[in-house]
C-alpha cells in the first residue's frame, strides 16, 4: 500500500485468503473396446480407468494454518469401470445403458483455503466416489430425433461445498456420507 500523501510504501502479507501453496498431479490410464454383434446391431462398450491423484501442499511462510488443519500430502488411486451398451432396432430405434464409476479427489482449495474468518479449511475430506446407471430409448428420423432415458447416480462421500458451520458465521467443506440423484429427461430435435 503507498501512501500518496507521505510517499511511503508498505507491504502486507496474507491479506485476505490465505492459500497453501502446491501441486496437484492427476495421471490416468484408460482403456476401452468397441464390440460389434448381430451385424453391427448390438454394441457393447466396456471401459476401465486406473485413476491415480496427489496434492502436496507446500505452504510458505505466509500461510497460517488454523490448530489441527495443518495441510499435509494427499494421495489416492482407484480402478473404475464402466460398460456401456446400444441396441439398434426397427429403423432407427435404439435401445442403450451404460454403467459407470467415478473419483473425485477434493481440490487444494477445499483442503487447504480459509480467510480467518469466514471460511475455514476441510484437510481431512475423504475423496467423492459415484456410481451411476443410465438406460434410455431414442428414435433417429430423418427430419429429428426424440429421446427419453432415465438415470440414478449414488455418491459416497459427496463433497459439499459451504457448509455453514452450526452456531458460527464460518462456512467449510465436508463429506455427505450418501447421496443419490436420480431422474428422467426427454430431449429432440
Amino acid at each position: 500500500t503507498t501512501n500518496l500523501t507521505t510517499n511511503v510504501t508498505v507491504d502486507r502479507t496474507g491479506v485476505g485468503f490465505n492459500f497453501a501453496n502446491g501441486t496437484t498431479r492427476r495421471a490416468d490410464l484408460y482403456v476401452q473396446d468397441k464390440i460389434s454383434l448381430m451385424d453391427g446391431d448390438l454394441e457393447l462398450t466396456p471401459g476401465m480407468r486406473y485413476a491415480t491423484f496427489k496434492i502436496d501442499p507446500r505452504p510458505d511462510a505466509n500461510y497460517v494454518a488454523p490448530v489441527g488443519q495443518e495441510p499435509r500430502v494427499r494421495e489416492d488411486e482407484r480402478v473404475l469401470k464402466s460398460l456401456g451398451a446400444l441396441y439398434r432396432f426397427d429403423s432407427g430405434w435404439q435401445i442403450w445403458g451404460h454403467y459407470g464409476e467415478g473419483f473425485k479427489m477434493p481440490t487444494s482449495q477445499q483442503l487447504f483455503q480459509s480467510n480467518g474468518t469466514s471460511l475455514v479449511p476441510a484437510p481431512n475430506l475423504e475423496p467423492e466416489e459415484v456410481e451411476s446407471i443410465e438406460v434410455g430409448v431414442r428414435r433417429e428420423m430423418e427430419r429429428g430425433n426424440f429421446g427419453i432415458n432415465a438415470f440414478k447416480a449414488d455418491y459416497t462421500n459427496f463433497i459439499q461445498s459451504f457448509y455453514n458451520i452450526p452456531g458460527t458465521s464460518q462456512y467449510t467443506y465436508r463429506n455427505l456420507a450418501e447421496v443419490r440423484v436420480w431422474g428422467v429427461e426427454l430431449d429432440g430435435a
